[in-house]
């Protein structure tokens, strides 16, 4: 294969659909975050949720989706050289749920406790059936 094509391949090229789960699953393993095939999945629905319900709620202001994926996604995978995988996880101010339900996702043996004081935000995005989604 010539350089150029190389080249051409890891250029995004316009119009070219974000498939958040590839990315996240790569740039998770390129940091060294062990990440089941099934947490890709699970979070790949999660970042769907979240778009949708941000237009309701502003829920992640406005960061764009290669933001939501090392911002929110990543820097909260990161967390997971902490804990073991019967943690007790306490997110305090979880508002989207980040980190507390992307550590969840990736390490479903954590006792996770959610708290925030903004109703408006826990109402759009916590109200079931949507959480059942990802457990």
């Amino acid at each position: 294969m010539s350089d150029e094509n190389k080249t051409n391949e890891k250029t995004p090229r316009k119009g070219v659909i974000f498939h958040f789960g590839e990315k996240l699953a790569d740039r998770a393993e390129a940091a060294g975050l062990i990440i089941s095939s099934e947490a890709v999945r699970m979070l790949d629905n999660y970042y769907s949720i979240l778009q949708a319900e941000s237009r309701k709620v502003n829920l992640v202001g406005n960061l764009d989706a290669e933001e939501v994926l090392n911002f929110l996604f990543l820097d909260s995978l990161a967390g997971l050289q902490f804990i073991n995988n019967s943690a007790e996880v306490i997110d305090v101010g979880c508002g989207a749920g980040f980190p507390g339900l992307v550590l969840k996702i990736a390490s479903p043996g954590i006792l996770l406790t959610l708290m925030d004081s903004n109703g408006k935000k826990i109402n759009s995005f916590y109200h079931p059936p949507r959480h059942l989604l990802f457990f």
